[in-house]
């Protein structure tokens, strides 16, 4: 195999790759033994079909179109590996010369950005206190009651007391003597207290598991911002408009699933498509920058995972999943525990991040 790479535009990469004829014929054998084990035959078992014999029923353009599969994905991977390249992505192929002596193919390759760590331990960033206070129970408490209170419709000899042109059922602020005892019976009324104290520590509860989530959220962006002002990465244009694609997808997928289009959107805010796109870039751009820090800590840090973890999380979820809807979840396994990976992977960094930038 031979490979040459050039610089072009945006930091990406054109890579070519050759191979020749000895080579060649190796992806071609591996294509004709594949594909004769997958192909079925009346009387014989899976898998037992005789290579000859498929051979010719499969017919030689499948096994060529396979073989040239897999020596474009085979050879790449290796030419990358040969090249010390860390691809982000790779696409816009081009096949150069494609015959039974040669085929060269070129493609252009994104790779990762340069990562630059700044400092990223010992930030001693603190933490703000997550504990349910008194008056934020009695705020909920007092939301709950106020909740409670039942008012007839309309006045009882049935007609409107509303001025002309004014809704008629416009609300009276609730009064204090209108709202129920705060007592035990209270707190029994919604099922499962047995009095007032076991309404209030649930309630504690819930508000502190909340703080919990935002304060957890807040100190993931305050150590990222700390560590990417002092880090050093270019970001390619190229990566930020993709990004701002992604984005601009996701958000027209949210419009589509309220029966809303983009266009009507953009109309009823005045402003344009490009207007977004301005507007997103600096969260697309610090998006990019926390992936890739994270990224390059774990690779610092040799922070991975296992498979037997991936696996465990995944058979945790699909169980959880059938126990709740009583349906097996139709979904692809693999790209499933792809993106599983990535969050336990990413939880992971963010864990051992907290541990050393914590204020002792």
């Amino acid at each position: 195999m031979q490979t040459e790479v050039k610089n072009i535009k945006d930091q990406q990469l054109e890579l070519t790759i050759t191979l020749l004829a000895e080579e060649l014929r190796k992806f071609l054998v591996l294509a004709e033994k594949r594909l004769s084990q997958q192909h079925s035959r009346p009387g014989f078992r899976p898998g037992k079909v005789p290579q000859e014999l498929a051979k010719e029923e499969v017919g030689q353009e499948k096994m060529l179109s396979e073989g040239f599969r897999l020596a474009i994905g085979s050879s790449l991977a290796d030419a990358l590996a040969q090249e010390k390249i860390d691809a982000l992505h790779t696409g816009d192929l081009k096949v150069i010369i494609n015959s039974a002596e040669e085929l060269k193919f070129s493609v252009t390759v994104m790779p990762f950005p340069k990562v630059t760590l700044g400092e990223y331990k010992g930030l001693a960033v603190e933490r703000k206190p997550t504990t349910a206070t008194e008056a934020e129970i009695d705020e909920t408490l007092n939301f709950v009651r106020r909740s409670r209170v039942k008012r007839d419709a309309a006045p009882s000899d049935g007609e409107s007391l509303a001025p002309e042109g004014r809704e008629a059922n416009i609300k009276e602020p609730i009064k204090d003597e209108e709202l129920p005892a705060l007592d035990d019976e209270f707190a029994r009324s919604l099922g499962k207290f047995n009095n007032l104290a076991e309404l209030r520590n649930n309630i504690g509860e819930g508000i502190s598991l909340e703080k919990e989530k935002k304060e957890a959220e807040r100190l993931r962006i305050v150590v990222l911002n700390a560590i990417s002002d002092k880090s050093q990465i270019d970001l390619p244009k190229k990566l930020i408009e993709e990004e701002l694609e992604h984005s601009l997808g996701d958000f027209k997928s949210s419009l589509a699933r309220q029966g809303m289009e983009l266009p009507l959107y953009l109309s009823k805010i005045n402003k344009t498509e490009e207007d977004l796109r301005k507007e997103w870039r600096p969260r697309a751009e610090q998006q990019l920058r926390h992936a890739l820090i994270l990224r390059a800590i774990a690779r610092q840090e040799n922070l991975t995972l296992s498979e037997e973890e991936v696996e465990q999380t995944a058979d945790r979820l699909v169980k959880e999943y059938f126990q709740s809807t009583k349906e097996v979840p139709n979904m692809d396994m693999e790209h499933f525990k792809k993106h599983l990976r990535e969050d336990l992977l990413r939880e992971k960094i963010f864990a051992w991040l907290e541990t050393e930038n914590a204020k002792s």
